[in-house]
């Protein structure tokens, strides 16, 4: 099965994009920031990150430079998912490290067309 880790700080939409994936065939661990998420992506080791940029303690940014700096995690494709729909917000994230950026609000199937991208289910 599919592992993903979801990083978003907002429970509401963190659950129901969990428990929709989880319909979907993927096993999706969750984290409320971005130090947490950096954790559970130590310990988990998932296939695919979702991440969103505007969060408490350690923000997407960051996250992404720490994940690209761990030799164990810097492989591990990232897509944004972010309500900061700038380009500039998109440029730094790109350069960042994300391999896709999808904008708040979402439709549920454009999220997993993508994970599908990276990731197909079980």
């Amino acid at each position: 099965m599919g592992r993903i880790l979801y990083i978003e700080d907002a429970s509401e939409q963190r659950d129901l994009l969990a428990m929709f994936l989880g319909m979907n065939g993927y096993h999706v661990d969750v984290a409320n920031d971005g130090l947490e998420g950096l954790a559970q992506a130590r310990k988990s080791k998932p296939d695919l990150i979702l991440l969103d940029l505007g969060m408490p303690k350690m923000d997407g940014y960051q996250m992404m430079e720490e994940l690209h700096a761990d030799e164990t995690l810097k492989d591990i494709p990232i897509v944004v998912i972010s309500a900061w729909t700038a380009s500039t917000h998109r440029d730094r994230a790109k350069a960042a490290g994300a391999d896709a950026f999808i904008t708040k609000p979402f439709e549920l199937s454009h999220i997993l067309k993508t994970v599908q991208k990276y990731v197909p289910p079980d």
